[in-house]
């Protein structure tokens, strides 16, 4: 969706898509977050230095939904802000955002199953690896509990000026969702961006050059400090970057594991539903911990 706004002429989105500037609490200045986190505010509205008057202006940082602090401090910094937020079906989005990290080198374990069975460790300080960033994000679990995220949003922005999709909905019918955004940012609905897919799966092929490139200090990078050779180095590592990974579709997750997760969200599903005026619980196909669907009627012992 930032592609596809980015690309609209009433609308002005940074090349920079996360600069994650409202979220300093999910900020623990590791070198990854380094990389994350804008922390200046200068620097934060240089990002907006080649706005040409665009209608409306936004960024993407999908981080602002998980952090406790973005929504009152966006608030502060826009009062008139418009929200727009996009939900995955919370165990895909789990599953997706640990094969994110093992990609870019923030987690360790390939296993996703022992990845959520060090949770507690990890929120604790322990079991982190060294070279994770939003460690907080590294809570898969409390990560996908939507209903105080969107929560927080609503209370302080108001319905009217909160969008919430859903990315199941995208997915299917991206002109469809994309008609919703221009029509809630009140921008031409006729313009049709090419739809193209964006951020597909990915593993990287070799580990070793990821974590030279990304997370260890070499002596071009270092020494370069005129700024066009220091942003042409930039350039050539995110090209190198790329170079190492290659598109690979998930495996599917346990079907077993899936339900356990399922049923330990449910509560959760179940507020959020209420909260947006969607049963979510159906859609996502959740277990109904009450029986009962949104609007109160029975739903059968399975939630079916």
């Amino acid at each position: 969706m930032y592609n596809y706004l980015a690309a609209h002429p009433d609308v002005f989105m940074p090349r920079t898509k996360e600069p994650t500037f409202f979220a300093q609490d999910l900020d623990e200045g590791k070198r990854g977050d380094n990389r994350l986190f804008t922390r200046n505010l200068d620097e934060y509205l240089a990002l907006f230095s080649d706005w040409r008057g665009e209608r409306r202006v936004g960024e993407g940082s999908v981080w602002y939904l998980y952090s406790k602090i973005a929504a009152s401090q966006v608030k502060k910094f826009a009062p008139d802000a418009q929200i727009i937020i996009m939900l995955r079906d919370p165990v895909e989005a789990m599953y997706s955002l640990h094969a994110h990290f093992l990609a870019n080198g923030s987690e360790e374990l390939d296993s996703f199953e022992e990845a959520l069975r060090v949770e507690k460790d990890r929120a604790n300080g322990r079991r982190v690896p060294k070279r994770a960033y939003v460690v907080k994000g590294l809570l898969y679990t409390e990560v996908v509990k939507y209903a105080s995220q969107v929560e927080r949003y609503l209370d302080l922005f108001g319905h009217e000026r909160v969008l919430v999709l859903i990315f199941e909905d995208f997915a299917v019918d991206p002109a469809s969702a994309y008609r919703r955004v221009c029509d809630f940012l009140d921008v031409d609905q006729t313009f049709r961006p090419t739809f193209e897919r964006a951020n597909p799966s990915r593993v990287v092929r070799s580990r070793l050059l990821r974590n030279i490139l990304r997370f260890h200090p070499t002596p071009i990078g270092n020494r370069l400090r005129l700024g066009p050779i220091r942003k042409s180095w930039r350039r050539l590592k995110r090209a190198l970057l790329a170079m190492n990974e290659k598109p690979q579709a998930r495996s599917p997750l346990d079907p077993l594991l899936r339900a356990e997760l399922a049923r330990q969200l449910a509560p959760d599903v179940v507020r959020l539903s209420r909260l947006i005026d969607r049963d979510l619980v159906a859609f996502w196909n959740f277990p109904d911990p009450d029986g009962a669907s949104v609007d109160g009627q029975s739903r059968g012992p399975h939630g079916s």
